[in-house]
């Protein structure tokens, strides 16, 4: 959790990139903020969506999923693995879309964890 310390809250600048993605009306503004502050940053924007994440790759942004953030904290043991599970699976049950083939992925890399 942030009060954790474990992220921190960043603003996201004016730069000509956040203004040629605030242009772009098939990205959301949370989609826009997290590519901006991304790509200012030198970091990892956390993104599912298949069109966003073409768009940071157009832009040289690195990318990476919900699921990966979820396993890379896992990794680190807070939250638990089980945790984890649970946490994919609500996903899910909220409406995530994850194909099975890349849950198998999840749950693999879940269960090498646990070992």
């Amino acid at each position: 959790s942030v009060d954790a310390d474990r992220f921190d809250i960043l603003s996201v600048e004016t730069t000509a990139l956040l203004t040629r993605l605030q242009d772009n009306s098939n990205l959301s503004d949370a989609d826009v903020a997290v590519l901006a502050c991304g790509d200012a940053n030198d970091g990892v924007a956390v993104m599912d969506e298949t069109y966003g994440r073409d768009v940071a790759a157009v832009e040289g942004i690195t990318t990476r999923g919900t699921a990966y953030l979820v396993l890379n904290l896992a990794s680190e043991g807070t939250p638990s693995v089980d945790d984890a599970r649970t946490v994919i699976d609500a996903m899910i049950d909220e409406g995530w879309y994850c194909a099975p083939d890349v849950y198998a992925k999840i749950v693999q890399k879940l269960d090498s964890l646990a070992d």
